[in-house]
């Protein structure tokens, strides 16, 4: 008779929080789709995460209903600064969880301190909650979710019952007429996006409609985590949700405050998506024409109110582009320097 190996810990029976989501790891490491496995662990996470941390209010005050901006940080200090200043007087507050360790799971220092918040004079605006995060993740969606959960947390400790919550990745910025604070139904809110390499760099043309994004009544949390709700945004069912169109824009890749290698990994981005979006990036760089890509040149309009734009790196752009078409009419004669700034070894056009 065949029997059940018995060292291996049911998930629903496995005795702490910390317990379940390595249990959760290793279930998911099975599933090849990024999307199923995605879903998967918010759902199973969620079932052990809604028994062993059940939402509650900490601050049940009645008064009008409040916006409450909630967004996970990595370091992108760009975005969040963008993010801050653009939802004033659309959002409340913005409620930030920092995580010790990227989604990659490597170690990282935390850099949203409360000296830092003072600096900037967002003591009235931001509230950060800084979490450890168990050893051994390494799945880049379990340490996602587990990350986007402590939301509820940093949530509990702000809202009343009337409030609502913006759930959105921090480069998801929505427009103000997208948020409705009236609203008593789950807004799926879909973001026009297009990707940007440092703000220069537009390489994908059309935008499509990106989902995940939601606007829903803080009460949401007592039956659903985030990475829950984040899912079911996705793929909005018409019944149970408002779904805006083109109700913000998602900045991906914009101004990611370091080299853009470093920054795909600790998103857990892997070996072969980062060598595909840096291939891209080099054939856009080198003037290619791309299926729907365009490369950055003096006449085109740059998208410098979506992100401060650096402008030493926006000139070493320009004199790049300049200098690849000076080569190839035959008005360059000399080596066209690198984009970074450094001379190419060859350049024969």
């Amino acid at each position: 008779m065949v029997t059940a190996p018995t060292d291996v810990q049911p998930l629903l029976t496995t005795p702490t929080l910390e317990a379940a989501v390595r249990r959760v790891q290793a279930l998911s490491a099975g599933i090849v789709d990024p999307g199923e496995r995605r879903r998967m662990v918010a759902s199973a996470l969620g079932t052990i995460w809604r028994r062993e941390r059940p939402y509650s209010f900490t601050d049940a005050a009645g008064g009008a209903p409040r916006v409450l901006d909630a967004v996970l940080f990595r370091g992108e200090w760009e975005l969040l600064t963008h993010r801050v200043n653009t939802l004033t007087g659309v959002t409340d507050m913005t409620l930030v969880v920092e995580a010790d360790r990227t989604f990659a799971g490597d170690r990282r220092a935390f850099s949203l301190t409360d000296a830092e918040i003072a600096a900037r004079g967002w003591q009235d605006r931001v509230v950060a909650l800084r979490v450890e995060l168990p050893d051994g993740l390494t799945d880049r969606h379990v340490v996602e979710a587990w990350q986007r959960n402590h939301l509820t947390e940093a949530v509990s400790r702000i809202a009343g019952p009337a409030d609502l919550v913006l759930l959105a990745d921090i480069d998801e910025i929505p427009f103000a007429e997208a948020v409705d604070v009236q609203a008593t139904q789950r807004q799926a809110l879909g973001m026009r996006q297009a990707l940007f390499f440092a703000n220069h760099e537009r390489i994908v043309g059309s935008p499509h409609q990106h989902f995940g994004a939601a606007v829903v009544p803080v009460t949401e949390l007592e039956h659903s985590t985030p990475a829950e709700i984040r899912e079911a945004a996705r793929r909005p069912a018409s019944a149970s949700w408002t779904i805006r169109a083109d109700a913000g824009v998602h900045l991906q890749y914009v101004a990611t405050g370091g080299p853009l290698e470093a920054h795909l990994g600790a998103l857990g981005r892997t070996g072969s998506e980062i060598e595909s979006l840096l291939r891209d990036r080099d054939q856009v760089r080198a003037g290619a024409a791309l299926d729907g890509y365009v490369c950055l040149v003096p006449d085109r309009t740059l998208p410098g109110e979506i992100a401060d734009v650096d402008e030493d790196r926006l000139d070493a752009a320009l004199e790049y582009v300049i200098a690849r078409a000076d080569r190839h009419t035959g008005r360059r004669s000399a080596p066209v320097p690198d984009y970074l700034g450094s001379p190419a070894a060859d350049e024969s056009g």
